[in-house]
């Protein structure tokens, strides 16, 4: 009990004396409701273990909120304190900090760019690894967003500007190493309005997490593998709308099922006054995150361009949340994950379960001019492996009996297909994409780039 409230003592003390989690002295006092912690010891405004642990567990519930459940305050006090005393050991008197942030985040993720260090430098840099300090503590302290585990420099001001040094900082260091262009977190992180150190921790953990994820072939396809595993299929083909089932409106969605459980064709449908039927097909995934769902909505344009390799933007691709819903939902409440100007906040869909909702619908479908939006971007594919040997992976071609033979030394992750990976053709505007979707990798079947990977069109399995 004695060491407990010692370890209790201590956190608590450090976080008012950091302004972790609140910019003032004031801030913390009002959210603890004790407003003698200004001029007192944390031990005499906390006077029982059980009132300190009260303090501490209220502290890192709401820390867990503004994380939305990612970090857990017990923990992130463990490797403050640590990565602090590497800090002050190692880092702290360096004349071009904001340098050696670069250099540190390079050489954790990129060391294949790195030509070498001074040998003082590389073992500074090795001993980050081998110890596993906490990167973003690490560079938060670099960049005076984060002081000192004992630090007691009163309340923060001005923070807005430490706080924007320190994304652009992550922005410039992720914009040339992932499929997007600038990470969505980065817009999150700039437009959340709780500026404080530890919700600037969260964003700085959470960018370089997602980075990782999306710098490489073969971290998407880890990160794919894994999704199939959290497709949540539900029932919910047929007619939705927004106006609680009734027809109200001429805009209404469609959801159509896939070959692939868990994600669907959502075509959002509008009619004009002279008879046009105005529709826009986009891809819909829905993944299970511990106790809600995520919608994950991509615009049709966001496949093009993945194929043109061009960077995913903002108009590409949204997120949106919401709790648990039933296997036979009859509304989706939806609320967006990543804030947008490009997306709806908020899609709250009705399912139309009344038959003269329905009938009318079909009526329009049948009866209206069709304008499928962004036609020049439908495409169809199916995974569609025939076989895997030894060394190559067999796909068949447009042409009965004709398969297109693929080395897996041609690419770092072709040695981890499965039979049942999302790998096949795609057909888009009269052209033919080998598509590897897990790692959203597209190889046009031209001859030059069929050459380019050691490709062959085969008549037969070897």
């Amino acid at each position: 009990m004695e060491q407990e409230t010692s370890i209790y003592e201590e956190w608590l003390t450090t976080i008012v004396n950091t302004r972790l989690i609140f910019n003032t002295t004031e801030e913390f006092e009002d959210f603890l409701d004790n407003h003698s912690i200004h001029n007192n010891s944390i031990k005499k405004c906390f006077t029982s273990p059980q009132k300190m642990r009260a303090a501490f567990t209220d502290l890192q519930a709401f820390v867990s909120f503004l994380s939305q459940g990612s970090l857990n305050l017990s923990t992130f006090m463990t490797e403050y304190e640590k990565a602090s005393s590497f800090f002050s050991n190692n880092l702290a008197r360096r004349t071009h900090p904001k340098k050696t942030a670069d250099e540190i985040l390079r050489n954790h993720f990129m060391p294949h760019t790195i030509n070498g260090h001074p040998r003082k430098k590389a073992d500074i840099y090795r001993q980050i690894e081998e110890q596993n300090i906490d990167i973003a503590i690490l560079i938060m302290m670099l960049m005076k967003a984060l002081p000192g585990y004992e630090s007691k420099n009163g309340d923060v001001t001005n923070f807005e500007e430490v706080y924007e040094d320190v994304i652009k900082l992550l922005d410039n260091f992720t914009s040339n190493g992932t499929i997007f262009e600038s990470l969505p977190l980065i817009k999150n992180a700039r437009e959340d309005d709780d500026k404080t150190r530890i919700v600037l921790y969260y964003y700085v953990y959470e960018i370089l997490n997602n980075y990782k994820s999306f710098s490489s072939s073969s971290e998407l396809y880890n990160i794919s593998e894994k999704t199939k595993n959290d497709l949540a299929p539900l029932n919910i083909e047929g007619f939705w709308n927004e106006d609680g089932g009734k027809l109200k409106n001429t805009q209404f969605w469609q959801i159509v099922n896939t070959i692939r459980a868990g994600i669907y064709f959502a075509i959002y449908w509008e009619k004009d006054a002279e008879n046009r039927l105005k529709g826009t097909k986009y891809e819909l995934y829905i993944l299970q995150d511990e106790d809600r769902l995520i919608f994950y909505l991509a615009h049709p344009k966001a496949i093009k361009h993945q194929i043109e390799g061009r960077k995913l933007t903002d108009e590409d691709s949204t997120w949106y949340g919401t709790n648990m819903l039933d296997t036979t939902p009859d509304e989706l409440p939806l609320q967006t994950i990543m804030p947008s100007k490009k997306w709806p906040q908020k899609i709250h869909l009705t399912r139309c379960t009344d038959e003269n909702v329905v009938s009318q619908y079909e009526r329009w479908l049948d009866n209206c001019k069709i304008e499928q939006q962004f036609k020049q971007y439908d495409y169809y594919f199916e995974p569609n492996i025939y076989a895997i040997t030894k060394d190559h992976l067999y796909i068949p071609t447009e042409s009965d009996g004709v398969y297109y033979k693929i080395p897996k030394s041609a690419h770092e992750c072709f040695g981890k297909i499965h039979i049942d990976d999302n790998v096949g053709l795609l057909r888009m505007n009269n052209k033919s994409y080998i598509t590897f979707s897990d790692m959203m990798l597209y190889i046009s079947t031209s001859d030059d780039e069929l050459d380019k990977y050691g490709i062959e069109r085969v008549g037969e399995i070897e």
